[in-house]
């Protein structure tokens, strides 16, 4: 689980305060770790990720986060780890490209390599049928 990393997150400014989530598969189980909603990613640690399997039911909690589990991370990535065995890793993030493309009228194509990759537009658009 990239916890350790979860600060680069915030480095590159895919951070927007607590509205983010990462969700990390425990391998060979129905179960997958999510992060509490109250941590930005700077904060998150291993010993702040919460257990959770896919109706939402806590397995094991966090020992030394007082917060719960993120109830939106947790709607839209239960769907994910559901439906596709092969992800084992998802995140939501608000960086600054994200929020810009988000606000457009009209849906943008990754033109470049180095370009947002559409903020998730394939994966929100599977999810909510946009």
């Amino acid at each position: 689980f990239p916890t350790r990393r979860s600060s680069d997150l915030a480095h590159f400014g895919w951070n927007d305060l607590i509205a983010n989530h990462i969700t990390a598969r425990v391998p060979g189980t129905e179960h997958f770790l999510i992060n509490a909603y109250g941590l930005m990613y700077e904060e998150m640690n291993a010993s702040s990720l919460i257990k959770i399997d896919l109706e939402g039911k806590i397995i094991q909690t966090a020992p030394d986060c007082p917060y719960g589990v993120n109830i939106p991370g947790y709607v839209v990535h239960s769907a994910v780890h559901a439906v596709r065995k092969d992800v084992q890793c998802a995140m939501h993030t608000h960086s600054r490209a994200g929020v810009a493309v988000s606000a457009m009228t009209r849906r943008s194509v990754a033109s470049t390599n180095s370009a947002p990759p559409a903020c998730a537009w394939p994966l929100m658009a599977a999810i909510t049928g946009l």
